[in-house]
């Protein structure tokens, strides 16, 4: 194809015609500009000839959509013409997208796809369990069906719900979007308490009070006194009193093997998450 050509030698780069009048002269128009001219027009028409031959069409000088009807053949109609043929550039009707799958981006629906960003990636929904159109998503709605919720029962459906924090675990296709909680694989605790075996406590009883005792004695008949217990029947007895004690206590200890009851508190959340990086999880449509 032949470069953009040249404008007319002039000042203002226009053609103007001539003024008998006064004189005044048209533009002259030389010879190398008409050929270059003629160059470009017939590249132009060359240009364009190929295009029809390659839609398989002929040039017709009483048509002026020839242009637009060949490059529709080509381009644009393309994925018609492999619908309805066996094959087209070496290919049956298959290998060539329809302009309805277009839209998925080369996504699957119901696809897991997971992104680094705050937002979805185009063409797919985040996992939060919300409810959607099963006509707007009609696709994604053909793929996972009502496995995560059926939504109003009748104009929508839930998508799957992951957790925040929650991991996704390996499953076979019969336990796909099966929730778990977790589990912690069984072991044991030791507890020990500080004390234990045989040891004392000391310990005490209560102020019994300010008292004192009483206790007998008896005249023997010789004068003299004898501090003995009474006997009854025999000597006069007199009562006496010891000095008073004052308040007191006394202390007692406690020996001998026991035990002690240990509670081991509980910690920890209400589910098992492992540390890591949290990543926004979608599903294509």
């Amino acid at each position: 194809m032949q470069d953009v050509m040249h404008p007319i030698d002039t000042p203002d780069r226009r053609f103007h015609d001539g003024d008998p009048a006064t004189g005044g002269l048209g533009t002259i128009v030389t010879a190398t500009f008409m050929n270059q001219v003629q160059d470009c027009v017939g590249s132009l028409q060359t240009e364009a000839a190929a295009i029809l031959s390659a839609a398989g069409m002929r040039p017709d000088p009483a048509r002026n959509e020839q242009w637009l009807q060949a490059m529709q053949a080509l381009f644009l109609s393309k994925m018609g013409k492999a619908a309805d043929s066996d094959l087209l550039d070496g290919y049956d009707a298959s290998y060539f997208a329809r302009a309805s799958d277009l839209g998925s981006a080369g996504l699957t629906p119901g696809q897991m796809v997971v992104t680094f960003s705050p937002i979805p990636v185009e063409h797919t929904l985040i996992c939060n369990g919300a409810a959607v159109s099963r006509t707007n998503y009609a696709k994604l709605f053909a793929a996972i069906g009502t496995l995560y919720g059926a939504g109003d029962g009748v104009n929508t459906f839930n998508l799957p719900d992951v957790p925040e924090g929650y991991a996704l675990l390996g499953g076979n296709g019969s336990t796909a979007g099966v929730a778990t909680m977790g589990a912690v694989i069984s072991h044991s605790h030791t507890a020990v308490a500080l004390s234990a075996g045989q040891h004392s406590h000391t310990g005490g009883t209560g102020v019994a009070g300010l008292h004192n005792h009483g206790y007998g004695t008896t005249n023997s008949g010789g004068g003299g006194q004898s501090d003995n217990v009474e006997r009854a029947g025999v000597d006069d007895v007199q009562l006496r009193y010891t000095s008073l004690a004052g308040d007191h206590s006394h202390a007692i200890s406690v020996d001998g093997n026991h035990s002690h009851t240990v509670a081991v508190t509980a910690s920890g959340g209400v589910a098992n998450l492992a540390a890591g990086i949290k990543l926004l999880i979608c599903i294509a449509y």
